[in-house]
């Protein structure tokens, strides 16, 4: 069955798609509810206004460095696509959307 299936199909991407986001989803979700909500929620953090501030910014910033991690890992796997399969200098449809490659 997986030599009579295109992995760069409609449906195929789709597919991975959903199902990476799901997995992605249960990662921040188990993340935010069993692991960071275990230190937000002890007395020390919760007497401590300047903690709780301080904790929360740091926070924020960490996740937006993985955001900039992931925008950049993203930019950077696409050029490197780009050249390897497409030297001319054009990236594909097939690499950004679901169109074919002419």
């Amino acid at each position: 069955m997986i030599s009579y299936s295109n992995p760069n199909s409609a449906g195929a991407l789709v597919t991975e798609g959903i199902l990476d986001s799901m997995s992605a989803g249960i990662l921040v979700y188990m993340a935010l509810v069993d692991l960071i909500a275990a230190d937000f929620l002890r007395k020390r953090m919760s007497c401590n206004f300047r903690l709780q501030i301080l904790s929360y910014c740091l926070l924020f910033l960490g996740a937006g460095s993985m955001s900039l991690l992931a925008i950049w890992a993203d930019a950077s796997v696409n050029s490197i696509l780009s050249a390897w399969f497409f030297p001319r200098g054009k990236l594909s449809g097939a690499i950004k959307g679901l169109d074919v490659v002419e």
